[in-house]
């Protein structure tokens, strides 16, 4: 009855489909499909800017130097690099179209404080059985970009096999408040990037790629760091042949939204020493949202037999595994002189505080769990729905650690179908449970849930504008050992695919395979072409059609937006020069972006004029700098925005996104640049904010709303602090929650606060599971503020403390620097819950005020 009840139902579900007329194509799985992918005839350029015709970019005209000696502050690296040219004196370098001599280091670590380097065209090294490294980079405050490629040739390397001495590739050592990104390392004859006592320094947007290999690419990691602090890689690709993530020993690291193919999977160790000290620690590590597709392992923790050392607050968060041979992998038995497992976990490094909270996706074995029981503690697991054949090895694992066996849970399989027809900013999901290769161009979602309590297995959660479709259709199956199981699941399985590609109502849905590469790649389209936006904008200039767009010295007129919103995906955006904008009192944006997989950077400026409005006062009305709005898989790097009228930047209804290295200053303002906040975000999820320098007149950060936010290794000056805030509506709704913000390694100088949080009186809402960690404060007047009396007609603090909106779950760990006051707390004792403080080491005059927090909170 159960089987005949849902397939009426799926059968119904097709035939409602109206004014429809769905596309299909053949897709074999793991296999390219037959059937020509639709595309558009090549375009022509139309004139972007209706003042003069967008050129088309040409080839750049490369100086060759046969004795590279730069000076000035602009200096060139071409032709054939020799030991020893000075760089010391260089504001900027460019490295174009480069050959590095055999045996030679490109050599940047004299790189002066604050300078940018950037590589392009392609830079080649020759061959020879050395240590390296390729290139070495040290400095304060770089940054190190570009478009280009770096060409180790490490086929010369590996057909001599693993025993010849191979140079490592790119070391980063002594790197401190930087960015490295955008770049391409290819053919790594070894180890592709090896990190050593750096801090505060973020890597994001490179691709590191050994495909060419093709299995003899051995020991050619991805990333290794060395007693390193408050380090974050984020939103790279990786293609090697040994561990994505190698973590030696290190703090504070977080490795998000990366994708790793052919590997040994994302790694902490192999781990120990003699003692337990900077070099034989790895603690306080977050990897979350990576995709590790095609390798060996999924995530491991590898410790060296009869050693020391620790392994300390370690946390897996919603990863997915694809064709992963062992899902977690914890071993306590790793031998160095025999590169492998001993069977015999003797290692004495402890292994505590490890969380593994989601993790979808397929494997062969789910487990290989060997360690010493002696050393190992504090394990929580949840949210596990990998698909596995063998549930594998669980030996030696804290007491208090419950696993239940590989799919032993209710399975939900749900189609959601979209009303209307697919949008250019719909981001094509990854069809949980179905072929690899399917995804979807049409707003549409089918997803697996293993239990009703866990999130779905597709990693792409619907963007924000369909947020809400119908119908929605759950099947729901309860697994047993009835032999009528297995034919059920694919009979729904089967009705669920068809049913999502002809139930689309007024919708033409489109399936297509997915590109290599991990994350989902939208349709690319034929008479592709490069503009260049410069002299006077003049709006409505078509953006569409370009897939790079370079912004030179551009001037806006007064009351019009800079208007990037019609970005192709996949589109790269370059500031060049400086763009400056027209005053006038009107609310703006001054410049609007919107896009799937669009890249934002370039080392320009932005001027919005803020003095003409700060002299007027805060009642002017005055323009929104920089909306982003509805970017999804984008990353905004590198350039500066100065003089900002009003709010900085303004983050609405975006996910997966990443704003680094960029510099926001209004300090021409010097205390008039009233209500210049940094990032304003609402209803976003998955943003990450890291590496910027933030110099304004409000909040650094102002969450209004968002889920999954990271906003890490920032500098903020003469701000009012990281605040949450001010939140409250009438109900709790994603308009009204902040959940899931960790605010990691940031330097707060000169603010009125440091860490805030401010809900409205009388107001509804919900802030949960904030983690404030590492931070400092250098001359902060309140150091940890928490107020449940925000007015907002007042615009200020009322004393009476009446706000409705929950806060719970807020952890400070590890404070330190200088305040006036420690404390400034009046909450609502009724809507707080589950505080944690601890490392808290400001020296401040007064203690401050604590009135209504939890019981229990040590302060």
């Amino acid at each position: 009855m159960k089987l005949l009840s849902t397939a009426l139902a799926v059968f119904a579900l097709l035939a409602a489909t109206t004014e429809a007329s769905p596309m299909l194509r053949q897709v074999a799985e793991g296999k390219k499909s037959k059937t020509p992918q639709p595309t558009e005839a090549p375009v022509e350029q139309q004139d972007p800017t209706q003042q003069q015709d967008p050129t088309q970019q040409q080839d750049p005209t490369q100086q060759q130097q046969q004795s590279p000696t730069p000076s000035g502050n602009g200096c060139t690296l071409s032709g054939t690099y020799k030991k020893g040219t000075d760089i010391s004196k260089c504001s900027s370098i460019t490295v174009n179209s480069l050959t590095v001599p055999a045996g030679v280091t490109l050599d940047l670590s004299a790189a002066k404080t604050g300078a940018t380097i950037e590589f392009v065209g392609t830079t080649t090294f020759g061959t020879q059985k050395w240590e390296g490294p390729l290139v070495r980079v040290s400095g304060t405050d770089l940054t190190v970009k570009g478009s280009g490629t770096l060409d180790g040739q490490g086929a010369w390397y590996w057909k001599q096999g693993q025993s010849i001495t191979r140079p490592v590739f790119f070391k980063l050592q002594n790197v401190i408040s930087s960015t490295v990104s955008g770049f391409t390392i290819k053919n790594m004859p070894f180890r592709t990037f090896s990190i050593v006592t750096c801090k505060d320094t973020t890597l994001s947007g490179l691709t590191i790629d050994s495909r060419a290999g093709n299995g003899l690419a051995k020991n050619t990691d991805g990333f290794g760091l060395t007693k390193n602090d408050h380090i974050t890689i984020t939103r790279n690709k990786i293609y090697n042949q040994d561990d994505c993530l190698a973590m030696q020993s290190s703090t504070n690291t977080v490795f998000s939204y990366n994708y790793c193919s052919g590997s040994h999977g994302i790694s902490v160790g192999s781990l120990g020493g003699n003692s337990v000290d900077q070099s034989t620690t790895v603690r306080g590590l977050i990897v979350e949202g990576n995709i590790i597709e095609d390798s060996d392992n999924g995530l491991r923790i590898k410790t060296i037999i009869g050693l020391k050392g620790l392994v300390s607050d370690v946390k897996y968060v919603d990863n997915e595994l694809l064709n992963v041979k062992n899902g977690i992998v914890i071993r306590s038995d790793y031998s160095k002189a025999k590169g492998g497992y001993t069977n015999a976990p003797t290692s004495q490094v402890q292994i505590t505080g490890v969380t593994v909270s989601g993790l979808t996706g397929s494997a062969k074995n789910l487990y290989d769990i060997k360690t010493n029981p002696k050393v190992v503690s504090d394990w929580t697991f949840s949210g596990i729905d990998v698909k596995a054949s063998l549930k594998g090895t669980l030996a030696g694992m804290p007491n208090s650690l419950s696993i239940g066996c590989p799919g032993e849970c209710n399975v939900r399989l749900t189609v959601e179908l979209g009303t209307g027809p697919a949008s250019a900013n719909t981001s094509p999901s990854r069809f949980a449970g179905s072929p690899r290769g399917f995804a979807a161009l049409a707003p549409t979602r089918l997803s697996w849930r293993c239990g009703y309590g866990h999130p779905p297995l597709s990693r792409a959660p619907v963007p924000p504008d369909y947020s809400s479709l119908n119908p929605h259709f759950p099947i729901c199956l309860h697994r047993s050992t009835s032999p009528l199981y297995k034919a059920m699941k694919l009979t729904y399985a089967a009705l669920a695919v068809f049913a999502l590609i002809a139930a689309t109502v007024n919708g033409s849905p489109m399936l297509r395979e997915e590109a290599e590469g991990g994350y989902p790649v939208q349709q690319q389209q034929q008479g592709t072409s490069t503009c260049n936006l410069t002299g006077t904008y003049k709006k409505g200039t078509d953006i569409s059609q370009c897939s790079t767009i370079t912004i030179g010295s551009l001037s806006v007129p007064a009351g019009v937006t800079l208007d990037l919103s019609r970005a192709k995906n996949g589109a790269t955006i370059q500031f060049t020069g400086t763009t400056t904008f027209g005053t006038l009192k009107w609310n703006g944006p001054l410049v609007t972006l919107s896009g799937t997989g669009v890249t934002v950077k370039g080392n320009g400026k932005l001027d919005g004029q803020g003095a003409w409005y700060w002299k007027q006062g805060q009642q002017t009305t005055r323009p929104v700098f920089f909306q982003v709005h509805k970017a999804i898989h984008s990353t905004i790097s590198g350039f500066t925005i100065m003089n900002a009228p009003y709010r900085t930047f303004s983050i609405v209804d975006s996910m997966y996104t990443t704003l680094t290295g960029l510099t926001l200053d209004s300090r021409a303002g010097n205390g008039v640049a009233t209500n210049t906040d940094g990032f304003d975000l609402s209803c976003n999820d998955h943003i990450t904010i890291t590496g910027n320098t933030i110099y304004n007149q409000d909040d650094c950060l102002a969450m209004q709303s968002s889920t999954n936010t990271f906003f890490t290794n920032n500098h903020c000056y003469n701000s009012h602090g990281i605040s949450v805030g001010s939140l409250g509506g009438n109900t709790v709704d994603r308009t009204t929650t902040v959940a899931g913000l960790t605010v990691q390694g940031n330097h707060i100088h000169d603010s009125d606060n440091g860490l805030r949080i401010k809900t409205i009186i009388g107001l509804k809402g919900l802030v949960k599971d904030i983690k404030f960690i590492d931070n400092e404060l250098s001359n902060v007047r309140n150091a940890i503020v928490v107020h449940s009396d925000y007015s907002k007609s007042k615009g200020g603090y009322t004393g009476a403390a009446t706000s409705q909106a929950q806060i719970t779950g807020v952890t400070v760990s590890g404070l330190t620097g200088t305040a006036t006051n420690l404390y400034d707390i009046e909450v609502n004792p009724n809507a707080v819950s589950s505080w944690k403080f601890s490392g808290i080491q400001v020296k401040a005059a007064s203690k401050g005020k604590l009135n209504g927090v939890p019981g229990g909170v040590a302060a």
